[in-house]
């Protein structure tokens, strides 16, 4: 694992709400400061690789379950961009 995959990844396991609210307000996500706080903690509890596919489409869905779909569909949009 590179340098920057190290970061992210740490970055994710220390996941707060604050953080994710940041997030949600820099992209218009539309996510409340609950599910905010139900995101940093799967997000915590949940090895995440955003670099992979199949974990990204785990992490949606389970955004999807937590803040609803029209949050979770920006975020994939987000993350594919991101991850090209």
């Amino acid at each position: 694992m590179g340098f920057l995959e190290n970061l992210i990844q740490m970055k994710l396991k220390t996941a707060t709400g604050k953080d994710v609210m940041k997030i949600s307000r820099a992209f218009e996500l539309g996510i409340n400061e609950a599910a905010a706080e139900k995101i940093a903690a799967y997000l915590r509890k949940n090895p995440v690789n955003i670099l992979n596919h199949s974990d990204r489409l785990k992490l949606v869905k389970e955004i999807s379950r937590i803040a609803g779909e029209q949050p979770a569909k920006k975020i994939y949009r987000i993350l594919s961009e991101l991850t090209r």
